[in-house]
């Protein structure tokens, strides 16, 4: 009996020991989570005056609060009462807080509470693409400069010396910067504007040139000397930025790599590709009334500038004639309308950011949040008028109420808003959305782009938000309008986000040694606008850390898996002409 008792305990002991470390890792995450609230908590008393003021005044209250109960249960009269009293308001309180609470959760989609994206992770690197889930204020470039230096955490010599070891990319043939123009460049103000700000001179003759500007008539790239001369364009950057079909079949093909589906990671309205059957059939299995759709034209020539692009809420007439889904019979990509879409004082808006591929030998790459398009006609839910429906700025220019001011917003302007509202606190999440997903849109078509030494390019990426907060990648575009539409502050972004794309894309390709920016570190302009580094593939090589994979960064925890279509073999959809782009401006 004395043996079996101690072969119990001694069980015991052993099944305590093994729930001991999984006791304690949660007992840690614990101590962590409230030291991270803890330290922010600080940061805002000692930087926000408004926080600290309401900071003081809770704390008044509460002090006088604990006096009166205390006054209250010494009274013999009365101390019962007031310890009821006291019972109930403290019940009161904590209804109320649960109410609080109910009302701020922000679910993600469907309905699902999204993942914390903000949470603090052990093991937190600050050179790996977990600097994309710190909670980011929207303070000074002073106050951005001075966190950024202090997170940053000092590499080991090997893994410092990778880092220094990026190759020579252009060695130019003469000391004297000089740009080759075609006849037509969209937007070329902007770039003159740069140019003559570093120093650069006009070149006639191509060969000449130290640049050369993507234009009408189009210079391609036999033209131009490899490692000699620099082009503003990357060959294929199309396959995320061209046509809608390419882009979707592109994503799809990127994401199945990591284990999952482009459509479990609800990034994106729910997209059909009807030159596929299988894609079409799925499409015409919803019913004919109860959801609205866009359908995108694939034709070249359309896509942008709001061309080719319709609104429909019944799909009877559309059913009549494409309902045979033939392959490659419908040049058209349909696409989930946002039925409750985050609005601005009443109207739709999108999100233009910008994304800068300085480098494909190796591939850096850099990005900007950009700026909001609104809408100037009301809000109408089940209204499918291009005016109404549409918030690209081209479309509202057509308005007579037409007035830029409007139809446009700056980023911090934005977050202003949604502060105001009550919608958000840091509102650092939005901003991490956007460049976790404009990551993944890169990388995407990594197999596909042309590397070139001295190519580079902008990439416009256009985004929704739903009144969860949720970011929606709608679509791409290669040749994203830079002009400033008369706006001082437009002004000032574009003049920052090209002077920059010139300076680092110079720097990168002749003097890579002095090249000193890791993954999430910023480079501000003059007028405090910035392009933040999110790709480097040279250190990617160096850490491993730096890999993003977007089944864990991005994937909405709790959501079924859902069917994955069929896509196809990875050359379907390569035909956007010779090099994947498209020379329309939007």
């Amino acid at each position: 009996t004395t043996k079996r008792k101690k072969k119990s305990s001694s069980s015991k002991t052993d099944a305590k020991g093994k729930k001991g470390p999984e006791w304690r890792r949660q007992l840690d995450q614990v101590i962590m989570t409230v030291q991270v609230h803890a330290t922010e908590a600080s940061h805002n008393f000692q930087t926000n005056p408004v926080y600290r003021k309401r900071v003081l005044t809770y704390a008044a209250a509460a002090l006088v609060c604990l006096v009166l109960l205390a006054f209250v249960g010494q009274s013999p009269s009365t101390g019962s009462t007031g310890l009821r009293v006291a019972a109930a308001g403290k019940g009161a309180a904590r209804t109320s807080r649960r109410g609080a609470v109910a009302k701020s959760a922000t679910p993600g989609p469907l309905g699902v509470p999204k993942r914390d994206r903000e949470r603090a992770e052990p093991g937190f690197d600050v050179s790996g693409s977990d600097l994309l889930s710190v909670k980011r204020r929207y303070g000074t470039r002073a106050e951005y400069e001075k966190a950024q230096k202090s997170a940053r955490q000092k590499l080991g010599s090997r893994e410092e010396q990778c880092y220094k070891e990026m190759p020579v990319q252009v060695r130019r043939d003469s000391a004297k910067f000089s740009v080759y123009q075609p006849r037509k460049v969209f937007d070329l103000p902007v770039l003159q504007r740069a140019h003559k700000n570093l120093g650069w001179v006009e070149e006639t003759d191509l060969k000449k040139a130290s640049l050369a500007l993507k234009g009408v008539p189009r210079v391609v790239f036999r033209q131009l000397k490899e490692g000699k001369q620099y082009y503003d364009m990357v060959a294929s950057l199309g396959r995320i930025g061209s046509k809608k079909k390419t882009q979707l079949s592109t994503l799809r093909n990127h994401v199945r790599k990591f284990k999952c589906s482009f459509e479990s990671l609800h990034i994106q309205p729910r997209s059909y590709d009807m030159n596929r059957p299988t894609d079409c059939q799925k499409f015409f299995a919803h019913e004919d009334k109860g959801k609205m759709w866009v359908l995108k034209s694939c034709k070249s020539g359309e896509g942008s500038k709001g061309m080719g692009i319709s609104v429909i809420d019944d799909l009877g007439p559309t059913r009549q004639e494409w309902g045979t889904c033939q392959e490659n019979a419908f040049n058209y990509v349909a696409q989930e309308y946002i039925e409750q879409p985050l609005l601005l004082i009443n109207r739709k808006f999108d999100m233009r950011a910008y994304l800068f591929v300085a480098s494909t030998k190796p591939y850096i790459v850099y990005f900007n949040p950009g700026y909001i398009r609104r809408s100037l006609a009301l809000y109408k839910p089940t209204s499918t008028e291009k005016n109404d429906v549409l918030t690209n700025y081209h479309v509202q220019m057509t308005r007579n109420d037409f007035t830029p001011g409007d139809a446009m917003w700056n980023f911090p302007q934005f977050i202003q808003y949604l502060k105001d509202q009550g919608l958000c606190e840091a509102c650092g999440d939005v901003e991490i959305q956007l460049a976790k997903i404009s990551k993944l849109v890169f990388d995407a078509g990594r197999s596909y782009y042309k590397r070139w030494s001295g190519s580079f390019q902008i990439v416009g990426l256009d985004f929704m938000m739903d009144t969860f907060l949720n970011v929606m990648f709608i679509e791409g575009n290669v040749s994203p309008g830079i002009g400033n539409h008369g706006l001082k502050w437009k002004r000032e972004l574009m003049d920052d986000l090209v002077t920059i794309m010139y300076e680092q894309t110079t720097l990168i390709h002749e003097r890579p040694q002095e090249y000193d920016l890791r993954i999430g570190e910023r480079v501000y302009g003059q007028f405090n606008n910035y392009w933040e580094l999110i790709v480097n593939e040279h250190h990617e090589k160096c850490n491993k850390a730096v890999k993003f994979d977007p089944c864990k960064e991005l994937k909405v925890e709790g959501l079924a898996e859902e069917e994955e279509p069929d896509l196809g073999s990875p050359a379907d959809d390569a035909g956007a002409g010779d090099d994947g782009d498209a020379d329309e401006e939007d």
